[in-house]
């Protein structure tokens, strides 16, 4: 089982998974698709398992086409596409020569249970 952290405000993003607000997050595509039912643990910043997911949806679309209704699963900010595209272009921007045409995978994921 795969265990991981959020790439950036971990704890505040394990949060908003435990209360439900968050049920995707959204990485960039590097040519491996999660399989559908595969399970994972996300840690805290300790090492101390969080919670435990499942992946119920992958889409994997260029950075530009993701929508209102997508960005809005990510429970992030003020659940706008716009705040979506600033948040995620930062972080992206760090990785990669990331420009609107890049590939990400969102994840659409179950909370399964809780630590």
């Amino acid at each position: 089982m795969d265990k991981w952290k959020f790439a950036v405000d971990n704890e505040n993003l394990i949060n908003l998974v435990l209360l439900g607000k968050k049920i995707a997050t959204t990485s960039l595509f590097k040519g491996k698709i999660e399989p559908i039912g595969e399970k994972s643990l996300i840690l805290h910043d300790d090492d101390s398992p969080a919670c435990m997911i499942m992946i119920k949806k992958v889409i994997i679309t260029k950075f530009k086409d993701i929508t209102e209704e997508e960005a809005a699963l990510e429970g992030e900010g003020d659940l706008s596409l716009s705040y979506w595209k600033e948040v995620h272009r930062n972080l992206f921007s760090n990785f990669t020569n990331f420009n609107d045409d890049t590939l990400v995978m969102m994840e659409i994921f179950e909370l399964m249970e809780k630590y």
